[in-house]
């Protein structure tokens, strides 16, 4: 009940026209929705005799389906950008273990807010990204995959959008190259100083074999502050590698909410045309699809 409660709280931001903006992403509906309206004239409702051309449990099923697109791809941009805060903040604090193990008095190499300490919103969106994850494929099953829908204008209208939004990821993936160019040639310069780069990549086994037996050469004092060099070029590469993944996952995300958002506006302008609102209900859970029967037995709407 308490994640249908938060499915209409969502349902009532994706139900009028806004823009999103975070200081790791944006999501903004306004360049896709001439598409997606164009859609909605081709394969849902005809502006002529203001009618649907699929059954209504068909558009409530699409809906559904646009609708869990855009919550998989708005919670994976919001669960990876705190995610890679609290790795982050983590990392920060065990170096300020490891860091001042000699000298425990001082400054601290790495000073943590309370706000970078506290990880309960981390766990909360990791758990959402799971939730939300596996009702999205649910729902992908059942009516891209399943038989849920019952008229081949709705399986085309299905078919169609995914074609449109694959598109959309493709020229998303397009455009973030030059970025990921620059921050490739960034972890380059960091793997040749940092770790033994090979044909294949580098061999973080291989860079250990050389520089554990050093440690045996320096006194203790010396080695730790070996070590803590390393360790910090290490994570500085690593930190440089998930940046690329994260700016790549944004550029998809982006696109993909984006867009799933303009068409789930597009529906639920032509459902408030003919009345049907409040029959759009949840289709979905954790535990699979529910029928049309059990959501007319009394659970709530979007």
């Amino acid at each position: 009940m308490k994640f249908r409660k938060k499915l209409l709280f969502y349902a009532f931001f994706i139900s009028i026209s806004y823009t999103q903006k975070n200081n790791a992403f944006t999501i903004d509906h306004l360049p896709y929705q001439t598409q997606a309206n164009s859609w909605v004239e081709t394969y849902l409702y005809d502006t002529t005799t203001k009618k649907l051309l699929i059954d209504q449990e068909d558009l409530h099923l699409i809906a559904k389906l646009c609708y869990f697109s855009f919550l998989r791809s708005q919670i994976t941009l919001k669960a990876q950008e705190v995610a890679y805060e609290a790795i982050t903040s983590i990392w920060n604090g065990w170096q300020n273990i490891a860091q001042k193990r000699l000298d425990p008095s001082g400054e601290l190499p790495h000073p943590l807010s309370e706000t970078e300490k506290d990880q309960t919103v981390f766990w909360k969106l990791h758990d959402e990204h799971r939730e939300i994850g596996t009702i999205y494929t649910y729902a992908v099953n059942e009516i891209v995959h399943g038989n849920a829908l019952t008229t081949i204008k709705a399986s085309k209208a299905v078919e169609k959008i995914r074609s449109l939004a694959r598109v959309t990821v493709a020229q998303a993936l397009i455009d973030v190259k030059s970025i990921i160019g620059k921050l490739f040639y960034s972890v380059r310069s960091k793997l040749k100083t940092t770790l033994i780069t090979t044909k294949k990549g580098f061999s973080l086994t291989e860079h250990l074999w050389k520089y554990i037996p050093q440690l045996a050469l320096y006194s203790f004092s010396s080695a730790n502050n070996l070590n803590d060099k390393v360790s910090e070029e290490a994570w500085n590469t690593l930190k440089t590698v998930q940046e690329i993944g994260i700016r790549t996952w944004n550029a998809i995300e982006e696109a993909r909410a984006s867009f799933y958002l303009a068409h789930l506006k597009a529906i639920y302008e032509i459902a408030e045309k003919i009345g049907m609102r409040e029959k759009l209900s949840i289709a979905f859970d954790k535990n699979g699809f529910i029928t049309k029967e059990k959501r007319e037995g009394g659970l709530s709407t979007l």
